[in-house]
C-alpha cells in the first residue's frame, strides 16, 4: 500500500481545502494509506475525511513563528516512512517541503493555489496557445471526457444577424478554425470532449464558446440529466460553421 500525507493549514471553509477534503474522499483506500497533516487546528470539513477512513493529524501552531512545527512535521515524516508528501497552499508548502527533503521522502508534490500578488513576479504566465501546444502529444491517448466540474454558462449570447459578416478562414486563429472543424466532424458531442478533438486547453474552449455562438458557427443545447449528475452541453454546427469547412478544406 502506498503510503500518502498530505500537508496544508487547516479544513477550514476555503477552496483549497474543499478540493483536498473531495480528493480524497475518492481515492482508492484499498491502495492508498492517507494521512492529512493539519499546521494549525483540524477545521470544520475534518469530519468528513474521518468518516473516509483517512488519518488527520493537527500539530496546533502556535503564534505567527512557531518553528518548532516543521521539527514535528519532520518527526512525523520520518516516523510514518511516507512514499509521497504532497503539500498545498503557500505556508504549508514550504514547511512541508523542506521537511519531507531533510526526511528524504522520495516524491514530493506541491500543489499551487491561491498564488498571491507578490509572488506572481517569480512565476512566467502560459499563453493559450503554449497551453494548447503542451496537450498535442495527447491527441493518440485513448481517455474518456467529462465535463467540466467549473463549467458555467453565458446566460444571454446575442446571435450576429448577419452570420455571413466575418466568418472568413482568414478571420479566426488556427484554435478556432480547429475547433470548428471539429464541431462539424463531430456533432452533437459533449463541450469537453472538444478538448481533444481540437487539441485545444479548457480554458481556450471556454473563452472561444461565447464567440462562436455569438457568430452564428455553432448552436449549444442542454440535455436533462434526468437527476442522474451534471446537465450535458452538446453542439450543434450550424450551416455558415460547415461553409467555414467546406472553404478551409478547399484552400479558397
Amino acid at each position: 500500500m502506498i503510503k500518502v500525507l498530505f500537508v496544508i493549514w487547516s479544513l477550514e471553509t476555503g477552496g483549497a481545502e474543499r478540493f483536498l477534503v473531495s480528493l480524497l474522499k475518492a481515492v482508492d483506500k484499498s491502495r492508498f494509506d492517507l494521512t492529512v497533516c493539519c499546521l494549525n487546528w483540524t477545521g470544520q470539513w475534518a469530519s468528513e475525511l474521518q468518516e473516509h477512513n483517512v488519518k488527520l493529524i493537527a500539530l496546533n501552531k502556535r503564534g505567527k513563528f512557531d518553528f518548532s512545527v516543521w521539527g514535528r512535521l519532520l518527526c512525523i515524516i520520518r516516523e510514518g516512512r511516507f512514499d509521497i508528501v504532497n503539500t498545498h497552499l503557500w505556508g504549508a508548502d514550504v514547511v512541508g517541503r523542506c521537511a519531507a527533503f531533510v526526511a528524504g521522502t522520495r516524491i514530493v508534490v506541491s500543489t499551487a493555489q491561491n498564488v498571491d500578488t507578490w509572488k506572481m513576479k517569480s512565476m512566467r504566465g502560459v499563453s493559450d496557445i503554449e497551453a494548447d501546444k503542451s496537450l498535442e502529444a495527447l491527441g493518440d491517448l485513448d481517455v474518456e471526457s467529462v465535463e467540466f466540474s467549473d463549467w458555467s454558462a453565458v446566460p444571454c449570447v446575442k446571435v450576429s444577424g448577419n452570420k455571413d459578416s466575418g466568418t472568413g478562414v482568414d478571420q479566426f486563429s488556427d484554435s478556432e478554425l480547429r475547433l470548428i472543424e471539429a464541431v462539424v466532424c463531430h456533432p452533437m458531442l459533449a463541450s469537453s470532449q472538444y478538448v481533444k478533438l481540437a487539441r485545444i486547453s479548457p480554458n481556450t474552449l471556454k473563452k472561444l464558446r461565447p464567440v462562436l455562438i455569438e457568430k452564428g458557427l455553432i448552436r449549444e443545447h442542454v440535455l436533462d440529466s434526468a437527476g442522474k449528475g451534471r446537465s450535458k452541453r452538446v453542439w450543434e454546427p450550424l450551416e455558415a460553421a460547415k461553409r467555414l469547412v467546406e472553404e478551409l478544406r478547399s484552400g479558397v
